[in-house]
């Protein structure tokens, strides 16, 4: 696959990781729980669109972190964030080259 398209597909997955907790959370009236995932989720659209290293950049090591901190039992990121994580350094190999 594409580097490329996978980066896209763990993006879009992560995005739709995050607005069935925000349902979830919806529906349990945590309001300011709901609030913090989609403050997590709402660059990702932009991040698809672009593929930037920048912006992948930005996310996994500044935004990600602060969400973790954050939010209730993220764990179900855990698979994507650590293929985002790979994508990022093969990303990051190859600009260096």
């Amino acid at each position: 696959m594409e580097i490329e398209e996978e980066l896209r597909r763990v993006l879009l997955n992560l995005i739709g990781i995050g607005l069935l907790r925000i349902r979830m959370l919806g529906w349990n009236g945590q309001a300011e729980h709901c609030a913090m995932e989609a403050d997590h989720l709402h660059n990702l659209p932009d991040i698809a669109i672009h593929l930037k290293i920048e912006m992948v950049s930005y996310y996994y090591n500044t935004e990600r972190p602060c969400f973790i901190k954050r939010a209730l039992n993220t764990e179900e990121f855990e698979s994507d964030w650590t293929r985002l994580g790979e994508i990022l350094a093969e990303m990051q190999s190859k600009s260096a080259s």
